[in-house]
């Protein structure tokens, strides 16, 4: 963490989730801000304990992110919500870093509350734009567990997001891409987790994946016949079948 500025004391304490109902005509533009703050200035060491929660809570508010679950599926979404979700997307992404020292950013409280919240946005009723922010917080996601956090990768609903966007992607190669990198992620680390629970120092591993892995995985070159797809697919195989 040395060397990195943080979110100054009164961002942190300030109660966002009561102010969003003041700022609503400029609430794109406090989303932007709060997406740039969080990449280049995490949350500061004596940050109170449920600060990642009141700034999800307020980003969720501000987005209105469960909005498009309350619409028919013949309603269109509309402007405001795609932008600020796709926003609040990206700045959920910027939540989650590895540093080139190993430390990490965003285990823990940030994974905890998010992987449950993306349960709001269908994935067939995102934007491109939108699936690519969203295939990028899921690759971070599993940067993060496969570094610090065995738990996330074992999270079910976190493997069946992944599962439904490298299956769902039929028109955009790298968000398909990004989320192909992510299950990657997912099986190569819950494979060194089984070769340390084969050994008898660690619980957990290939065993807790989806069955239906292989099959995703392998119909994705076809969909995207690209080089660096059939080469991610190959590695991705050789850890499941090995």
């Amino acid at each position: 963490m040395a060397g990195r500025a943080t979110l100054p004391a009164y961002v942190v304490n300030t109660p966002l989730k009561t102010q969003w109902n003041r700022l609503t005509s400029v609430s794109f533009a406090v989303i932007d801000l709060v997406r740039l703050l969080l990449f280049f200035a995490p949350l500061p060491a004596d940050a109170p304990l449920n600060a990642p929660s009141l700034i999800l809570e307020a980003l969720f508010e501000a987005s209105n992110w469960n909005g498009v679950s309350k619409l028919s599926e013949e309603q269109p979404v509309s402007k405001s919500w795609e932008t600020n979700v796709l926003l609040v997307l990206r700045a959920f992404a910027n939540c989650l870093q590895v540093w080139t020292d190993g430390t990490t950013y965003g285990a823990g409280d940030w994974i905890n509350s998010l992987v449950p919240a993306l349960s709001a946005l269908p994935y067939e009723r995102l934007s491109k734009a939108q699936r690519l922010a969203y295939a990028t917080l899921l690759l971070n996601i599993s940067c993060v567990g496969l570094a610090n956090s065995r738990d996330t990768l074992n999270n079910a609903q976190y493997q069946s997001y992944l599962l439904k966007a490298v299956q769902q992607e039929t028109s955009d190669s790298e968000t398909a891409y990004r989320a192909l990198a992510a299950l990657g992620n997912v099986v190569g680390g819950l494979k060194a987790y089984s070769a340390l629970a084969a050994s008898g120092n660690a619980a957990g591993g290939l065993q807790n994946l989806d069955p239906s892995v292989l099959t995703v995985v392998e119909a994705l070159p076809t969909r995207f016949p690209e080089n660096r797809m059939r080469t991610l697919t190959a590695e991705i195989k050789l850890l499941l079948t090995s």
